[in-house]
């Protein structure tokens, strides 16, 4: 959700019985009278889902420019999908400096060769001088 030059703009995806969907859009497209404007999409998930699986990579070391890049541009190479991610710059407790942690849930497709993924990542990981934590 975000508001941009004073309008307020939300993405929403919400998950109904296949029974109940088309009700639900009906149901969301009648808050158009109300001066809402919006876009509704009936999509197919369980295919979608079939195709790809979750992993999490955990990630902590000396905060510094480009780690969240340097990642994703890995992850991009292996058609991964950042399904969620949370970073946060804390103090580090023993040298003074800046710590980076970050929780990225992916989604792989089936087609990628995790074990190539996690072999670039951790290739990555030493470079960057951090560690990682990879969750199939």
């Amino acid at each position: 959700m975000s508001s941009l030059a004073g309008q307020f703009a939300g993405i929403l995806l919400v998950s109904v019985p296949t029974e109940n969907s088309l009700a639900c859009q009906q149901e969301l497209l009648r808050l158009e009278s109300q001066g809402l404007h919006i876009i509704t999409h009936i999509g197919d998930q369980t295919s979608a889902a079939e195709k790809e699986h979750a992993c999490v990579l955990d990630l902590v070391g000396n905060d510094r420019p480009g780690i969240v890049h340097d990642i994703t541009a890995v992850l991009t190479r292996h058609n991964v999908n950042v399904r969620e991610l949370e970073t946060v710059v804390e103090a580090a407790s023993m040298s003074g400096g800046e710590l980076f942690r970050a929780r990225i849930e992916l989604l792989i497709p089936v087609s990628t060769d995790i074990d190539l993924l996690e072999s670039e990542i951790e290739d990555l990981a030493n470079d960057l001088m951090v560690d990682i934590n990879f969750e199939k």
